[in-house]
């Protein structure tokens, strides 16, 4: 619907959508709600858990039940290793990315932390996962504070960066399961 009080150029979310914000906004909030499922859980055990879903995932769809208790999981670990507490809106971002949506967030809304989440669910499917990003500088950040959380969780991480040879880039990247290239 287009919005012309705002200079014409925004739009409105029509009711469908409103809708559809309002399933991850419920989901999201369930997986908050659910945020001392892992709490007494040391490192080893989240460890285990990524190697559970990992093998139940080898014959089975991810359910929205899955879903969330895969989410509380992430979250609590990057809660762990980074601080960061991820946010509703952050949490409907990655749900809204993990359906093959697009996300659109302002500059600080926290993309790297929701590309998190995503990164995690296709890693345990049996997928491999680029991240790309605009310049060697994020792709050296994203690896350093998301690839953390991610080896927290039993993850192999690498970094796909300039100035490596192909030898290089080879050895360092074979068997990894996650990496970020710039671009």
């Amino acid at each position: 619907m287009y919005n012309e009080k705002h200079g014409g150029g925004s739009m409105n979310q029509n009711f469908d959508d409103r809708k559809i914000v309002k399933q991850y906004r419920e989901t999201a909030r369930q997986i908050v709600k659910k945020e001392d499922l892992y709490t007494n859980m040391d490192q080893s055990e989240l460890m285990k858990q990524t190697q559970i879903w990992r093998d139940k995932f080898q014959t089975q769809e991810i359910t929205i039940r899955d879903k969330i208790n895969i989410f509380t999981l992430v979250r609590e670990a990057a809660k762990r290793v980074l601080g960061l507490e991820a946010v509703i809106v952050q949490l409907i971002g990655a749900l809204v990315l993990g359906d093959g949506k697009i996300a659109e967030m302002k500059t600080g809304e926290g993309k790297t932390l929701v590309s998190l989440f995503v990164m995690y669910i296709e890693v345990i499917r049996g997928n491999r996962v680029h991240l790309v990003t605009a310049n060697e500088y994020l792709a050296h950040r994203d690896r350093e504070e998301i690839g953390q959380v991610l080896e927290y969780l039993g993850i192999s991480v690498a970094l796909n960066a300039a100035g490596l040879d192909k030898r290089q880039k080879k050895s360092y990247l074979y068997g990894r399961r996650h990496l970020w290239n710039d671009f």
